[in-house]
């Protein structure tokens, strides 16, 4: 047992590395506010303010996020480290690569084969969206942080003893400070998934509230910010279309595994209420809680992952070799495996969200599942903000594929109305 798991870990290591030294040679930093990014400038902010053992005044809700900055910070300030900005690097790759281990453990919590843990775990790790590759692209994120205490929030759930609420409250409490008060959300689906008596279920929920208060008198917060007026701005002006194409974008064909397995789904969200609660809460977060759509869809993705990971490893779809290398050649594709993350910070027309100017040299771009080139900007990534013909072309990649796989590889095999199994 012992020597399957470390074969397990040193495999998962080497995908590790492999992406890292990809992501070191050829991916360029974003352009946008001279490489810190439109969130990042605010966090940099707060470490700049840190390091000079300053309280750290920047935007809401960037403020209520401190743990990263004040790690840089106050590493730079200790002599540990000299620069912010690979600080930065060196910190979020750190907790990216620790959620992908924790990851495997709460994957592993679900009685998977081997295939399936290594393989699952690996497209988390692989895909665009994922901290790990994110960071070369901007190291002043926090995305690494909140990753990593969502899984473990999650594996935690997962674990038995009479004790878990404890740790948990403990890891919910520090979670705040990586995340805001969003963890607090994490901590209903302990309720729903742990169903134990009132008392212990509230105490998470207070450790993350109690968090925030601290939090208070920790950092200052600067300008006008109503996330009530956010989700109205955002419930009137984005579509659902290009939110759902959003879901895909950020999840790739493997989704196509548990809504074509829908028997499973709705069995698995029946039974695991807080996951269901927590998956809800993403969609509502992607739809009306911001601009970046496919990268909130992206917090739920460890939850999805489980999901694919226990219908593949129970094959109720029958899938044979051809389905399964097709699902697998697509997912690649998908995930920009082949591709960088592009860094042009160019304005492009938006079909969604037409408030935007037009760009002056659109093009097309052959988009198979993603634009198959580095030659693009960063929002054509997105169905919400790409030039037209990508976001038709996103629209037909998967509108395409999902006809296909399911006419040659699900319609006759039976298992779609099997719903208890």
């Amino acid at each position: 047992m012992k020597k399957k798991l470390i074969v397990d870990l040193v495999i998962i290591s080497a995908v590790l590395i492999l992406i890292e030294f990809t992501c070191f040679l050829t991916q360029d930093r974003l352009e946008e506010d001279n490489g810190l990014g439109n969130d990042g400038k605010f966090y940099y902010q707060m470490a700049s303010s840190l390091s000079e053992l300053h309280r750290p005044v920047s935007q809401k809700p960037f403020i209520y996020r401190p743990a990263i900055p004040a790690i840089v910070g106050l590493s730079v300030k200790s002599g540990l480290t000299s620069d912010l900005l690979k600080t930065f690097l060196l910190a979020n790759t750190l907790f990216s690569v620790l959620s992908v281990f924790v990851l495997y453990l709460l994957l592993k919590s679900f009685s998977l084969k081997r295939i399936w843990l290594i393989a699952i775990t690996s497209i988390y790790a692989l895909n665009y969206l994922s901290p790990i590759r994110m960071t070369w692209c901007n190291p002043t994120h926090i995305d690494s942080g909140s990753m990593f205490f969502i899984i473990l929030l999650f594996w935690i759930m997962n674990l038995k003893g009479s004790r878990i609420f404890i740790y948990f409250s403990i890891i919910s409490f520090i979670a705040v400070f990586f995340r805001g008060l969003d963890i607090a959300l994490v901590s209903i689906v302990y309720y729903l998934q742990k169903r134990e008596s009132f008392t212990r279920s509230i105490v998470p929920f207070l450790s993350s509230i109690s968090a925030y208060i601290v939090m208070q008198f920790l950092v200052i917060p600067s300008g006008e910010f109503s996330i009530i007026k956010v989700m109205i701005h955002w419930a009137l002006v984005k579509p659902l279309l290009g939110t759902v194409l959003s879901l895909f974008t950020a999840y790739g064909t493997v989704l196509f595994i548990i809504l074509f397995d829908h028997g499973f789904s709705r069995k698995f969200l029946k039974d695991n209420k807080g996951y269901l609660f927590f998956i809800v809460i993403c969609f509502l977060s992607s739809w009306i809680g911001g601009n970046a759509s496919a990268r909130l869809f992206y917090f739920s993705l460890p939850v999805v992952l489980v999901m694919i990971a226990k219908s593949l490893n129970d094959n109720r779809l029958k899938l044979k070799t051809p389905a399964l290398i097709l699902i697998g050649i697509t997912q690649l594709l998908s995930m920009r495996v082949f591709f960088t993350i592009p860094v042009r910070n160019q304005i492009t027309q938006r079909l969604f969200l037409p408030d935007i100017q037009k760009s002056i040299d659109e093009k097309f771009i052959l988009t198979i599942f993603t634009p198959l080139s580095n030659d693009i900007a960063y929002l054509d990534l997105s169905p919400l903000h790409a030039q037209p013909n990508i976001i038709i072309q996103y629209l037909l990649s998967y509108l395409i594929f999902g006809l296909f796989f399911y006419y040659f590889f699900i319609r006759n095999q039976g298992t779609l109305h099997n719903m208890t199994d």
